[in-house]
């Protein structure tokens, strides 16, 4: 009734009189991150801006509700948060303050290292003075599920939340840097990553600051076992046993000799808050020791740590940076320095928009980003050679024909050239208004001409001149002949980058061009270099790279140095039906002219046979990315693809094989069949290098207990067992005492572990002699002493190998006999 607007007059909201109801603008709190509970698998916690929640399910609904944190007086956002044990948390009560107000922990006990709760008795005169620690109970820390979240703040400081209440925050990190929020309000970095290690005592923090942390959190005590070895113990405590936050030293003259102390305590010493915070607040104590990450460039601040992991098992832990790096860290030297960092992956800190690959140098390609970072990568090791800064945001890239010069386009009509090898700037031109998008030089290595925003493509001439050259017309003299190396030759004449013309026609941005081969010009252009240019909006137009004419003859016929224009008859079928012009980025030609490889916006890298002239043309997809596909470029040797991704920000390589002629897969190299020089591949398909032996028949048996399931058996020589149900054996393991062909001796530790991976359970000092006895075997003294004697073990590998080929062949005779049943089943 009333019509779609009834709710705007409906007689729920017909109030009179009228009343004021409160309101906020703006999206509800952005979420950072969840972190679940490693001790209890019903509850994680969701933050964010200014907001922290935990969340378990619903005891009548089975729902999952959130309950949220209260910050008190100190509103901020959360950045990062862990979970951590608090073996604590049934001896420990809050408690507010009369005087401030504010809330504090009130410790009845203490726990011990090894489990033992430690109960306090209080002065009956003053509740903050523990006059008697008694030991009543033991608990296994290992069953404690009571936990304690420990979140960062963009001020640097590592907030201790409680039952949903923010008790306190400590000093950890600098805030590092101001950034700018999506509401446009500015705030610090702080701390953006905890981490609990494996160990369950450790907490790592990585901050804005670029260093990291380590923090003990384990909230128990060392052992005091001269005072309490069985239940029931206790030891009455003094004031000078007491520091001034009402905690016991552990290290007291008195303790230690006496074992008793006066119960007089000083007046006034301390105040109510700092007895009861001593008592029972949350243990949280830096380690000896920090990892600090510094950037290469002198005038940028270190780099802010986002994520964080640990290994398990281990101190290593790797770190990821907002410069979009991955960094392994391990643990400090002896003498207490610092270890070296190491760089994993290195990443650039905006949007790639272009790549580049050396045209002589097939392990070489060069990107560029938004961040107006231009790096100079080693395909093979993975690792940058050369970096620079060029001022202004990138969006072309480009190498010279002879790799020695590199062409860097940007925003604002920016083109700066780079010497290829020490990545120095030489020259820079400003002749746009807008950015420049495609940049090609041309075959001779004479020009270079620039697409841009302005709807104009510019050409430059480029100096170069090689043997033979008209020096009358090779410009002014070059003012950095280190420039090319061509220009370094007497033969040659010696110029520098000019602006010779420009091409006006296209009615929008300018996409992509191209350079002709003059010899291959239809007869009347015959000799002249031509430019193939796409723009937006779907022309193909054709120019004069010395006047910047267009040219209106028939190019049907003409042969392209490089082909990157996606609109023409022998790439038309690269777009898929229903696509837009938009919907593929990039386009490269192979070497080889037999392939074409092209980046979408799907995150896809697809090869297609080229010349593309079927609709809906056969392709192998390369998938990799996680953003749209910027640019694709073929290696010297078509033997790689490097392409970019936009918003992932990353460069990734895809090796292919039968695309250079030499390659084994190739259909002319297919009937030699023999190894190639370049292969590096062990086990190569295509090549025949190292060819693998022929695969085992596969062994069936049941996968289960109950022989419902039937299957191929694998044998996992990891792990030393097969995978069907039945098989209990453990084989040889990848240890060198298993060798039958070795010999010497061993250490009883070693030994020892021998026995453990051999299966037997709770190996002590005491087994290893007993199985040293059993088998005959005399230790002899070595260079150490105790469980570094030497034992032979020649004469027990080779009865182990015999025990095991024993064992083997009666699981395979149990096996071969489960088959046939199986078989007679089914006759």
């Amino acid at each position: 009734e009333g019509g779609a607007d009834a709710w705007k007059k409906g007689p729920d909201f017909a109030l009179d009189p009228p009343e004021v109801f409160s309101a906020q603008n703006g999206a509800p709190p952005q979420v950072f991150g969840v972190v679940w509970n490693p001790f209890k698998a019903d509850e994680f916690v969701t933050y964010g801006v200014k907001h922290i929640k935990w969340w378990r399910p619903s005891p009548e609904t089975g729902k999952w509700e959130g309950i949220p944190g209260s910050f008190g007086s100190k509103v901020d956002n959360v950045l990062s948060a862990v979970f951590i044990r608090d073996s604590m948390a049934p001896y420990r009560e809050i408690i507010k303050d009369k005087e401030t107000g504010k809330l504090f922990n009130k410790g009845n006990a203490k726990v011990t290292r090894t489990g033992k709760v430690i109960y306090y008795e209080r002065d009956p005169d003053n509740p903050d003075k523990v006059i008697k620690e008694t030991y009543k109970e033991d608990i296994d820390l290992e069953k404690v599920t009571t936990t304690v979240v420990l979140t960062g703040f963009p001020t640097g400081e590592i907030g201790i939340w409680i039952d949903g209440l923010l008790m306190r925050c400590i000093e950890a990190h600098h805030t590092g840097p101001q950034v700018i929020q999506d509401d446009g309000s500015c705030t610090f970095q702080g701390i953006r990553c905890l981490k609990l290690r494996a160990d369950k005592k450790t907490v790592l923090s990585g901050g804005a600051d670029g260093c990291v942390y380590a923090w003990d959190v384990r909230q128990t005590v060392d052992d005091q076992p001269q005072y309490f070895k069985n239940i029931g113990d206790s030891i009455e405590i003094d004031a000078e046993d007491q520091d001034l936050s009402g905690n016991t030293k552990q290290g007291s003259a008195v303790r230690k000799e006496q074992g008793t102390a006066l119960k007089a305590a000083k007046a006034g010493s301390t105040s109510h808050s700092s007895n009861v915070l001593g008592r029972g607040a949350v243990k949280f104590k830096r380690l000896p020791g920090k990892w600090r990450l510094t950037s290469p460039y002198k005038e940028d601040p270190p780099p802010c740590m986002k994520s964080l992991d640990s290994q398990p098992g281990s101190l290593t832990f790797i770190v990821g940076t907002n410069k979009c790096d991955v960094w392994e860290l391990n643990p400090p030297l002896e003498n207490g320095d610092a270890s070296r960092p190491k760089c994993l992956t290195n990443g650039h800190t905006a949007d790639v928009y272009t790549c580049a690959t050396h045209p002589k140098k097939p392990h070489v390609f060069c990107t560029a980003a938004e961040s107006s970072n231009v790096r100079l990568w080693d395909a093979r090791k993975r690792e940058i050679m050369r970096a620079t800064s060029v001022g202004f945001q990138c969006r072309s890239l480009q190498f010279s024909q002879d790799g020695s010069h590199i062409a860097v386009g940007g925003k604002l009509g920016r083109l700066k050239i780079l010497k290829a090898d020490t990545m120095q700037p030489l020259v820079t031109f400003k002749k746009c208004v807008s950015a420049i998008d495609e940049i090609k030089y041309s075959p001779n290595n004479r020009l270079l001409a620039t697409g841009s925003h302005d709807l104009y493509i510019d050409i430059y001439d480029t100096g170069f001149r090689g043997p033979g050259g008209d020096k009358k017309t090779s410009g002014k003299v070059l003012k950095h002949p280190e420039m090319n190396t061509e220009w370094e030759k007497e033969k040659g004449g010696k110029g520098e980058y000019i602006h010779l013309a420009r091409c006006s026609g296209h009615s929008a941005t300018i996409s992509h061009l191209d350079f002709s081969l003059p010899l291959f010009n239809p007869p009347e252009l015959r000799g002249r270099t031509l430019i193939v240019s796409n723009c937006n909006s779907y022309e193909i137009l054709y120019w004069d790279a010395i006047t910047g004419q267009q040219i209106l003859a028939n190019q049907r016929d003409t042969k392209w140095h490089t082909r990157t224009t996606m609109l023409g008859f022998d790439v038309m079928g690269i777009w898929p039906d229903g696509s837009m012009n938009v919907s593929v980025n990039a386009l490269d030609r192979s070497h080889s002219l037999e392939y074409a490889v092209t980046g979408d916006d799907y995150s896809l890298v697809k090869i297609f046979n080229y010349p593309v002239v079927h609709d809906d043309a056969p392709w192998r997809e390369c998938k990799g990315h996680s953003s749209h596909v910027t640019c694709v470029r073929w290696s010297a040797d078509d033997r790689t693809i490097v392409s970019v991704g936009g918003g992932d920000r990353s460069a990734m390589q895809f090796r292919t094989t039968g695309v250079n002629k030499t390659d084994g897969g190739h259909e002319a190299f297919k009937s030699r069949r023999k190894e190639t020089p370049w292969c590096d591949v062990a086990q190569c398909m295509f090549c025949g290098r190292d060819p693998l032996p022929p695969p085992p028949p596969p062994l069936w048996g049941p996968l289960d207990v109950e022989g419902r399931t039937w299957g191929a058996i694998e044998y996992m020589p990891r792990t030393g067992k097969c995978s069907c149900a039945n098989c209990e054996m453990r084989l040889r393991q990848e240890f060198r005492v298993f060798d039958t062909e070795a010999s010497g001796r061993v250490s009883k530790v070693e030994f020892k572990l021998v026995l453990t991976n051999f299966g037997e359970q709770q190996v002590t000092m005491e087994t290893v002699e007993a199985a040293m006895a059993e088998h005959g075997l005399v230790a002899v003294e070595g260079s150490g002493q105790g469980d570094d004697q030497l034992v032979p073990y020649e004469a027990l590998c080779a009865k182990w190998d015999k025990a095991i080929a024993a064992r083997y062949a009666i699981h395979e005779a149990e096996m071969e006999a489960m088959r046939a049943a199986g078989n007679e089943e089914e006759e």
